[in-house]
Order: C-alpha cells, then structure tokens, then sequence
C-alpha cells in the first residue's frame, strides 16, 4: 500500500520457502513480495491469494503495485490487509465478497463502480458492526483455545511425574505395612517361645518334685 523498493527474491537469492514461516512482519517494511512470496507469507495458496487480490481489485478503485516487468508487488501493509482479510473470512456465515467489502471500509479503500457495485452498494454500518463484533470473538475464542493447548501440554509434562510419586507413595505404603506384618510375626514368635519356655520350665519343676517324694519311681 506504502510506496516501498521493490526488492525481488532474486535481488536477495531468496528463495519462496524462506519467508514462508514469517510471522513478523514489523521488519520488512522495506521489501516488496511477489505473488509467491506473499502467498507463502500468508500460508496461502497462490491461486487462492490471486483470487483474494484480484477481487480486491475489481471491488474498490484501489490497485496494487506492479514492477516495472508488470509483476504485481505486495508491501507489509498489503500482507497485514490480507492477514486481516483472513480473520474476516472465518465469520461464519460471511462470504469473501462481504469480507472484502468490510476490509475495504476499515481500510478507507474507495468502493469501485465497476460491475460489483450493481451487486453490492457497499458495506453497510451494520454488517460492519456484526464482523467486527465477530471478529473479536474468533479472535477471544482463539486466545483461549491457545491457553488451553498450554495448560494441556504443561500438564502433559506434569503427568509423569504425578505418577512417579504417586508410585513412590504407594511404594512406601506397601513397605510400611510389610514392617508392620513383620513385626507382629515376630512378637507371635517371640510368644511362642516364651510359652514354650515357660511350659519346659514347669515340666523341669514337676519332675523335681516328683523325684524329691520318690513319684517317678515305677
């Protein structure tokens, strides 16, 4: 939108691929895409993109820059426009035709009288407000589906740990209940024992005694 220098990806040995992950555009204010570059900007496919600019175009008086080979050239104000016309079209319900006449009233792009204007007379107040109020909450919507996605993954993380000493603690449980069992067993044992010394030692009494009064004498 901007007059820019045009800068080609052959001025730069780019190649298509290297500015298809661009997701900030606040430094390039100086360079012009080509169609390719800007689809790939836009993670658009280039018949797609053509038919975004191209409607544009034949739906307002407002023309994008052509090279001095003709080639059509987008500037960073031209890939924010289509990024916004994005947004647009994800209102449900909203066409790319009613899309682009509500980018054209927020971009203060004048209304072309070409043969659009017999079918449309232009974006009316209130379909602005409604896109711009839907827009908003794709945009909320979109914010929170992306917290969610973080608290999920961070949670995805926290999972085996949780497990590790949910493990542990059972673990111990298990030990200390072992102990436990272990320790009775061995009282039982110890009471045994006790019992069984305690009735040796009757018997040794007993046979004393009966030795003593000459009872074990058969």
């Amino acid at each position: 939108m901007s007059n820019t220098t045009v800068i080609t990806s052959e001025d730069h040995n780019w190649d298509s691929k290297d500015i298809e992950d661009i997701s900030d555009i606040s430094d390039i204010s100086d360079i012009s895409f080509t169609v390719t570059q800007a689809a790939n900007t836009l993670k658009m496919k280039v018949p797609t993109f053509k038919k975004y600019y191209n409607l544009i175009e034949k739906m307002s008086d407002y023309k994008f820059h052509r090279s001095d080979q003709g080639l059509v050239m987008f500037d960073k104000d031209d890939i924010e426009m289509f990024f916004r016309l994005k947004e647009l079209k994800k209102v449900p319900k909203i066409t790319l035709e009613k899309a682009c006449e509500v980018l054209i009233e927020e971009y203060d792009l004048s209304i072309s009288t070409s043969q659009f204007s017999s079918h449309h007379n232009g974006p009316s107040h209130e379909l602005y407000e409604i896109v711009r109020e839907q827009g908003k909450l794709l945009n909320h919507q979109g914010q929170l589906l992306k917290e969610i996605t973080i608290q999920l993954q961070e949670n995805k993380k926290e999972t085996p740990i949780l497990i590790e000493e949910a493990v542990k603690k059972k673990q111990k449980e298990m030990e200390s209940s072992r102990d436990e069992q272990l320790m009775l067993v061995l009282r039982e044992i110890q009471s045994v024992k006790k019992e069984m010394a305690s009735n040796k030692s009757r018997l040794s009494i007993w046979k004393s005694i009966k030795q003593l009064f000459g009872l074990d004498k058969k």
